[in-house]
């Protein structure tokens, strides 16, 4: 398009009246589709307003116009807000007609290059942008290819219309444009080319016109082909260096790589002709190819390679010869590295560089040829030539090369001059010595400064503290008379409660209650039919400055928005535009009433980069929220963020759309119907509707109260790698100094093409290569499985293959793929599954820091067939008794295979669990097993697959009990294996004691002799076990009431009942050290007096795991009184020091990935019901004394792994505890006082400990207890 010219005539002005068309690539096109719909916008020159109608009618826009010609002005005015007619470099006319006007988009559309002066109208009309607005221009390119060959040719012809239009004062190139745009104020943020070959130009140019060298050098320039540039910029900052020199920011690629072309010559007698070649287009991406070209049945003596016509880097890793008979391939004759390249050979100037893994060829010129000598071989058949090379070109680089080359000689007869060049520079780094010294003597001066001035900071800062600390003392008086005020309001409601008015006004209040729900489920029902929008305007709160407007900035430690605005509760969808240079990870706090708090939140996810894009998330906002809080993470970052809006959503919105993904995620929802519909009858039948609708919750992932679908993507999103990064690995892997060989085994049957090759490519694409792919097909009876095994194995010499004649099964096919393994370790890969690209780097990283590892596994996703990762698993560190109830170490894991042939490989009759079986008795002759806590293995989500749901592959389940039940035999345990309900592959070890050992159930307490009363009745009732005595470790007590409930069991149990009187101030560890002490048992067993026993066999399992060497403390599982998880482990870092693991979880949930139906490895486990040997607790020395509330059960379970033992959670003995959910309020200054001492306790004991618990994992969160993961940016 040619754009409106300054001063002409109207017959002029009629050849740039043009009709608009979007659907091709002109600039017109290219710029509109830059604008959003209503948008205020100013057009410079629109001529007749081609454009202004669209921007008007299509996109809503409000336009303003300033067009120099009246005629056009009065056609373009019917679409345009106002119309300015004027000169546009007569600023006195146009500038008062826009004063006050501010715009989102300036279009200068074909205009600038009319101007005698554009970078002073360019100054001017930026004045009138929004802060955050655009200007875009579209402006011809004098330095495309055609008029370059133009002036070659002496030419230089002013046309009608074109690059050369006759009209045109200034011509620009795209650096002047960036120039020219730099120098306004603005900076580009985006740019385009409209495109056109020299021939399909106004000059009608051919490149055969010119000599092949200045063909090279015209089509070296990717933007050659480049006829208008479309720019888009934005203001940039007065204090901002203006980047005069930026076109490389913005490669815009125009010229087809047409000598691009691998050409392969063969021949009878030795010489070559073009009859008998044939051509394939070729990579020049530096990365390696297998290019296949089929040969005629002939006698050939010489093949020859043209690989390109361009000076390059060329790298050889095969030739092979194949030869296809039906299914089977074959390889003829290769030349490779393993025979030394043979018979390869380069004529035509080539120079070799390497040939001892690579053969390695620099051409200094366009015709590089190779000779592949092969004496006459006669071709018979099918036969094909496969070459595996990559290729790097660039005439600039390889000049540089052949500079170097050229005047090595010259640089060899110089060394002396050089050596006195190097004196010289000695000299001067001498001096910069001397220069660096007084510097350094500057900066140890400023540095003593600097501490004076902390110093005197510090005590101004300990001043206000202490100020801080009379303001505390303060508000804690005023809460304590706040309290008082409280309790006689209280009273003051019960009097009226109890009123005979009150009673009597009973009806009415009833019915204004019931309308007032009407209203409120009414309102509800509106917002969802109509989709209504509630627009929240975010307030900032607290370390979050306003740099502009809704562009903001956090500068200190937990930034945070209110959201201001009515907005709905239950499931809503959260929209909103964020703009960032870093992921922002987005958390929504609400307040229910008392106060924000970690359990009342969730981790919304993290913003996408980009401009302008729309963030999405779902997210479930309870019914009794007041007010909403946005954290915006904590990093200091400056961002964009606006139009925050809430949209109502229905449960059944939210059903369909976690179904729908469901389905996609396991092959689509007709292929995964089958599977699903089985799995749904299965646990109809043992589990009824209430367990169908919690599994199918679970399985939804409903359980959550945001998309957890979504969250993961973004998190896998900004956990990828960089190029960057891998160029880092790249680096530490040639630094390693141990790089053993790893053997990949994968056993293969029938799996479909494309996931087998994704397979064998992720294995291909590590970035560690010292390893080997061992594959074993297990009689396959589809044909396309011999045919990619026996390509990859002529592709690449580290890939095995092996064909069994019957088949055998996983065991049998994974032990084939073994007996060929000659590596230091084995990983184990299934057929349709991926590795990361930085998989074996990141075993072997490991294997340098730690030599003596046999057994390494990693964490591990889920792939959809589409590529969309989903259901990360976050795995503990090693964890042996994790381990006998479910397979979690899993993929991706790497055995030492030494051990592997000690133990005799798989074992048939455990197909569907022989990996089970193998971990299992592996784990039993080491303990030298590391976890690398990163996602390193995709596991393929199709129907059929063990991934896409346990009852694909339901018979896995029985084959794992039998793999755990001859692990008892074998280790020679007391205990037996039971399966767990509606979970596959999951299992419960019940240890048995050994003649019913003593235990010494010790309870403080202090009256409350109710509480103290169920307590006893559900011990006494209902345990099972026997040979058991009961302590009351009395502190004081002094309620009648309590005093005779003592003397009343005393009575009932004499043999078994027994009070301690402890009268001391309340210090719960010196308590229970002190009963301790008193204990008869071998096992203690400590306990709150506010538990009720449920399990029966509670006692008989605790000690059964309690008698065991290698265990210290034994936990149980905990609920409140509403069936909820009060405890089920701890987790160190929670909140600080510790917290419970799935605390408030529906106590019929399975928890992540089962854990709260495992048995399970915890650093430690509240005292409130915990078990240990009394030889244990004495080896420890207790509990410390000095924690007399809070963590003295933490420290003691430390203390105890520091010993060596392994702590354990026990899920199926449940107790209720009573404690209150919102106990533990520390709310008086002495509490406080003391509270904060123990957590400094804890601090200076534990420290780094409490940072990284092994048996949770780096990649969940420690804000809240119910491990989802978290959003480190």
């Amino acid at each position: 398009m040619i754009g409106s010219c300054w001063r002409r005539n109207k017959s002029e002005m009629q050849k740039y009246d043009h009709e608009l068309d979007m659907m091709s690539e002109n600039s017109a096109a290219l710029v509109l589709k830059e604008i959003p719909t209503g948008s205020k916008v100013l057009e410079l020159g629109p001529a007749t307003g081609y454009m202004t109608r669209y921007m008007k009618e299509e996109l809503n826009c409000s336009v303003y116009c300033i067009e120099y010609d009246p005629s056009s002005a009065e056609q373009a005015s019917v679409y345009s807000e106002k119309m300015i007619v004027s000169d546009l470099e007569d600023f006195s006319v146009w500038t008062k007609q826009l004063s006050g006007e501010k715009f989102d988009y300036i279009l200068c559309v074909d205009v600038l290059e009319h101007l005698r002066d554009p970078h002073r109208v360019l100054r001017e009309v930026v004045k009138y942008l929004e802060a955050e607005g655009s200007v875009i221009a579209s402006i011809p390119n004098i330095s495309h290819n055609a008029i370059i060959m133009s002036l070659l040719q002496g030419e230089f012809k002013y046309n009608q219309l074109g690059l050369l239009d006759n009209t045109h004062v200034k011509f620009f190139t795209k650096e002047s444009i960036i120039e020219m745009l730099s120098e306004a104020g603005l900076e580009i943020v985006k740019m385009k080319a409209t495109k056109a070959w020299p021939e399909e130009t106004e000059f009608h140019k051919s490149y055969e016109e010119f000599p092949e060298a200045v063909q090279d050098y015209l089509l070296s320039n990717p933007e050659g082909h480049a006829y208008q540039y479309i720019s888009v910029a934005k203001k940039i900052s007065s204090s901002k260096v203006l980047d005069k020199d930026n076109a490389e920011s913005f490669p815009i690629s125009t010229i087809e790589p047409i000598y691009d072309q691998l050409q392969v010559f063969w021949s009878e007698d030795g010489q070559f002709s073009e009859e008998k070649s044939v051509q394939c287009y070729m990579h020049y991406d530096n990365k390696y190819h297998v290019y296949k070209i089929s040969l005629p049945a002939a006698t050939i003596k010489k093949i020859r390679i043209d690989p390109g016509s361009w000076s390059a880097f060329i790298n050889i890793k095969s030739v092979k010869l194949i030869k296809r008979d039906d299914d089977y391939i074959s390889s003829i004759q290769d030349s490779s590295a393993a025979n030394g390249f043979a018979h390869l050979s380069v004529v035509n100037n080539l120079t070799i560089i390497d040939k001892k893994n690579e053969f390695k060829v620099f051409a200094p010129n366009r015709d590089p040829q190779m000779i592949w000598d092969l004496q006459e071989l006669s071709l018979q058949g099918n036969v094909e030539l496969w070459i595996e090379l990559s290729a790097l070109k660039g005439s600039l680089f390889v000049d540089h090369i052949k500079s170097v080359i050229s005047d090595y000689n010259a640089q060899i007869e110089n060394l002396q001059e050089r050596s006195i060049q190097q004196q010289i520079s000695f000299n001067k780094a001498e001096e910069k010595y001397n220069n660096l010294e007084q510097i350094y003597r500057t900066l140890e001066e400023r540095f003593a400064q600097t501490i004076r001035e902390l110093g005197l900071e510090r005590a101004e800062k300990e001043t206000l503290i202490k100020e801080h600390k009379n303001r505390l003392d303060e508000l804690m008086y005023k809460v304590e008379m706040e309290r008082q005020i409280n309790g006689h309001l209280n009273q003051l409601v019960g009097d009226i409660r109890n009123s005979r008015s009150w009673r009597i006004t009973k009806p009415l209040r009833y019915v204004g209650s019931f309308l007032r729900k009407v209203r409120s489920k009414l309102s509800k029902f509106v917002a969802l039919v109509f989709r209504r929008r509630f627009r929240i305007e975010p307030v900032p709160l607290q370390n979050i400055n306003c740099i502009d407007q809704d562009y903001w900035e956090n500068v200190g430690e937990d930034p945070s928005f209110i959201l201001k605005g009515k907005f709905p509760t239950g499931w809503v969808v959260m929209k909103v535009i964020i703009i960032a240079e870093t992921n922002v990870p987005l958390k929504l706090y609400w307040d229910r009433g008392h106060g924000m708090s970690e359990q009342d939140s969730a981790m919304l996810g993290m913003s996408v980069l980009g401009h302008n894009k729309e963030q999405t998330f779902r997210v479930l906002i309870p019914h009794d929220a007041i007010s909403l809080r946005l954290d915006p993470g904590e990093e200091p970052i400056q961002f964009l963020m606006r139009d925050v809006r809430f949209i109502k959503i229905s449960k059944y919105h939210v059903l369909f759309d976690s179904l729908r993904d469901y389905t996609r995620m396991r092959g689509g929802f007709i292929r995964s119907m089958i599977p699903l519909s089985r799995k749904a009858v299965h646990i109809l039948k043992r589990s009824g509707l209430t367990g169908l609708r919690t599994q199918t919750r679970r399985a939804l992932g409903l359980t959550q109260n945001i998309d957890m679908t979504q969250s993961y993507q973004k998190w896998v999103e900004s956990k990828s790698l960089t190029d960057i990064r891998e160029k880092e690995i790249n680096r530490e892997i040639s630094e390693f100094e141990y790089k053993p060989l790893i053997s990949i085994i994968v056993p293969v049957y029938n799996v479909e093409e494309k996931w087998l090759r994704k397979c064998i490519e992720s294995v291909r694409n590590q970035l560690y290569t010292n390893w080997e792919l061992c594959l074993a097909d297990d009689a396959s009876p589809k044909k396309h499985i011999r045919e990619v095994l026996d390509e990859y194995k002529l592709i690449d010499p580290r890939i095995k293959v092996v064909y069994r004649e019957k088949n055998g099964h996983i065991s049998e096919c994974s032990n084939s793929a073994l007996a060929v393994a000659t590596g230091e370790f084995i990983g184990l890969l299934d057929h349709d599954d991926e590795l990361s690209r930085d998989a074996l780097y990141e075993n072997v990283k490991l294997l340098n820091m730690h030599p003596d590892a046999d057994l390494i596994y990693s964490d591990e996703d889920k792939i959809t067939e589409e590529g969309e990762r989903h259901s990360p698993f976050f795995k503990p560190d090693w964890s042996p008794d994790l381990l006998l109830s479910q397979m979690y170490i899993c993929h991706f894991s790497i055995y030492r295979k030494t051990i592997i042939d000690q133990i005799g490989g798989f074992r048939k009759g455990y197909e569907g669990s022989q990996d089970y079986d193998l971990a299992l008795r592996f784990t039993e002759l080491t303990d030298a097993i590391y976890h690398i806590p990163k996602i390193l293995y995709h596991w393929r989500t199709i129907p059929e697959s063990t991934s896409s749901g346990a009852v694909a592959k339901n018979y896995t389940d029985d084959s794992g009990y039998k793999a755990l039940q001859d692990a008892v035999l074998r280790r020679g345990l007391n205990a037996k294996v039971d399966g767990i309900k509606d979970i596959p592959n999951a299992y419960i070890l019940r240890y048995r004691p050994i003649d019913e050992p003593l235990v010494s159930i010790i309870i403080p307490t202090r009256n409350m002799a109710e509480i103290l009363e169920k307590c006893l009745v559900s011990i006494f009732k209902k345990t099972n076990y026997t040979n058991y005595e009961v302590i009351i470790a009395d502190n004081g007590s002094s309620e009648e009431e309590t005093i005779q409930l003592f003397n009343e069991w005393k009575e009932k149990e004499p043999n078994r009942f027994r009070v301690i009187r402890i009268d001391i101030p309340f210090n719960y560890s010196k308590i229970n050290n002190i009963a301790v002490s008193e204990a008869k048992g071998e096992l203690i067993l400590l306990l709150n007096n506010d538990v009720e026993v449920i399990s029966e066999d509670w006692i008989t399992d605790m000690a059964g795991q309690a008698v065991r060497e290698n265990i210290g403390a034994v936990g149980a599982c905990l609920l409140y009184p509403d069936n909820t998880i009060q405890h089920a482990g701890v987790v160190l870092g929670i909140g600080g020091v510790a917290g419970h693991s799935h605390k408030y979880f529906d106590a019929d949930d399975y928890g992540y990935f089962s854990r709260l139906k495992l048995i399970s490895n915890y650093s430690a486990v509240t005292a409130a019901c915990l078990m240990v040997r009394k030889k244990v607790f004495e080896e420890v020395g207790g509990l410390e004394e000095k924690l007399q509330v809070a963590f003295n059960d933490i420290d003691f379970c430390l203390k105890i792994r520091q010993k060596g033992y392994y702590n354990i959670f026990l899920p199926q003995v449940k107790l209720y505890h009573y404690e209150s959910k919102s106990r533990g309020h520390e709310d008086t200054p002495e509490k406080i006082k003391r509270f904060n001492n123990e957590i400094d306790i804890m601090m200076q004991k534990w420290g780094g400990q409490l940072e990284n618990d092994p048996f949770y994992n780096i990649n969940l969160t420690k804000k809240k207890e119910d491990f989802s993961f978290e959003f480190i940016n």
